[in-house]
């Protein structure tokens, strides 16, 4: 991945053969034409493909507009598939398109059947005696080791001049008077596409984070630059051929490290923001000219006003963030979560008791219903610190009952909670007969197995509505989720 993404900022990959960069899929291919043979090769292959730069794509001819050939479907446990694909070459030479029936595998690479497969390449851009590298990727340092991010350098207020050759045409393969050449920049810093806090991240040595937190919300700017040839009869038509081009593969760049940031480990909270340009030209010929300047990019004012603006962000995050660790702590203060589950084999009718007040839970005359053995979970809305305890009665039979009971009367232990934490109970099951006075009922809770530790107050499960009328014989579910102890 490492070496994948430095090839997008690189000036990609040279071999004997003239090519072009065209794009398949999300995907930089080049197409490779010696006479009439073309082949394409994955250049830079889009993230998450299965293929490594260098491989070869499609292996073809070209005879008047048609391409034919073979093409490749690849698999991380079976490689390269070939198969015969046929096409062709829209009108303006910018498009090839070409289908076939491509194999598909089993999970032991056996063919098993074909689809239909349709390839359409997009003309990009020419480059520099250009065509794929078979050689060996470069390899990142141990230092960028987890890193997935290339590293844009930092705008300081200038742009590096153009060079003196041209990166993307043989200038004696044009008769035309001037050749200019022009680098443009595409200006920008890292922003908020959601809601994002680097604690993940953050004092962890993570090259990426590292190297992000200089830009993000901090009001320091980054830049893609690219450079490109123009040609033409006069030095103005060449320096706007020259300008555009540039300006193209400059904003290709910046996009594909934008697809690259949100898809990487911060996706996808976090983006490339554009804050301007930047354009220098140089005249090659007639005589070498003096650089000059296109375009005014951002100013120092702007700058010292954008970190103002950037830190008064970062203020206003930070406040947030604070807000809502008080809301969430003040909520798990006032709420109750218990777990309950039932084994006994009819169903049980439960409720919750607080004992510094009147009222119950689900309140009304309604009880919950547990009529599997499956754990339920109540969240119940409390004061801070109140103690709460939880009553069930067998359905048709509340002398047969556990904790304190459906009317909360029972003298029970272990069966009351405080306001504020988390529970899990397990009800045993119950016995055929209820003993006379109820003091000694079958089925009272298991003190050893009765409170089985604090669980995480977030912990998912049901409402605390769907409960039914207290008395109520009904076997049916209630919409709560639940548990209980044995």
């Amino acid at each position: 991945m490492k070496w994948l993404c430095g090839l997008v900022f690189a000036a990609f990959i040279t071999a004997a053969h003239a090519a072009s960069y065209w794009d398949h899929n999300g995907s930089v291919v080049t197409l490779e034409a010696d006479g009439a043979a073309r082949k394409f090769y994955y250049a830079v292959p889009r993230p998450g493909l299965s293929v490594t730069a260098g491989s070869l794509l499609f292996d073809g001819v070209k005879n008047g507009n048609t391409y034919s050939g073979t093409a490749y479907v690849f698999s991380p446990k079976c490689g390269a598939l070939p198969y015969s694909v046929s096409g062709t070459v829209a009108d303006d030479g910018r498009s090839v398109t070409m289908s076939g029936e491509a194999p598909v595998r089993d999970a032991d690479c056996h063919t098993k059947g074909t689809r239909h497969d349709a390839l359409l390449f997009t003309f990009q851009r020419k480059d520099e005696d250009s065509a794929p590298s078979k050689t060996i990727p470069p390899q990142s340092d141990s230092s960028a080791a987890t890193a997935e991010l290339p590293r844009p350098p930092r705008w300081t207020g200038t742009l590096p001049p153009p060079g003196k050759i041209c990166p993307n045409e043989d200038t004696f393969k044009r008769n035309l008077k001037f050749v200019v050449i022009c680098k443009h920049a595409e200006i920008g810093a890292v922003i908020n596409v959601k809601p994002f806090a680097p604690g993940p991240w953050d004092d962890k040595g993570d090259p990426d984070w590292a190297f992000l937190k200089q830009y993000w919300n901090s009001g320091n700017m980054f830049y893609f630059a690219r450079e490109a040839c123009g040609f033409g009869d006069t030095e103005i038509g060449a320096r706007g051929d020259a300008k555009v081009t540039a300006a193209s593969f400059a904003m290709q760049t910046s996009a594909a490290w934008d697809r690259l940031l949100q898809n990487s480990k911060f996706r996808p909270f976090l983006a490339f923001q554009r804050k301007g340009e930047a354009v220098e030209c140089r005249r090659l010929s007639p005589g070498e000219g003096e650089v000059t300047s296109e375009a005014i990019p951002p100013n120092p004012e702007e700058d010292a006003e954008r970190r103002r603006e950037a830190e008064e962000q970062r203020r206003r995050q930070a406040e947030e963030v604070e807000e809502r660790r008080r809301a969430e702590a003040e909520a798990r203060r006032r709420t109750l979560v218990v777990e309950v589950r039932s084994l006994d084999r009819y169903a049980v009718h439960l409720n919750f008791h607080p004992q510094s007040r009147s009222g119950e839970w689900p309140g009304d005359g309604q009880v919950y219903v547990l009529s599997d053995s499956d754990f339920h979970t109540y969240r119940l809305g409390c004061n801070p610190g109140e103690k709460i305890c939880y009553g069930a009665g067998r359905s048709g039979n509340y002398k047969i009952y556990w904790g304190a009971g459906v009317d909360g009367q029972e003298g029970c232990t272990g069966c009351c909670m405080t306001c504020g934490g988390s529970y899990r109970y397990t009800l045993n099951g119950g016995s055929e007969s209820a003993s006379s006075g109820g003091s000694s009922v079958g089925g009272l809770l298991d003190a050893a197995s009765s409170l089985l530790g604090v669980l995480g107050a977030g912990h998912s499960g049901g409402s605390v509505s769907g409960g039914v009328p207290r008395g109520s014989s009904s076997n049916s579910n209630s919409t709560v989720t639940g548990h209980t102890s044995h």
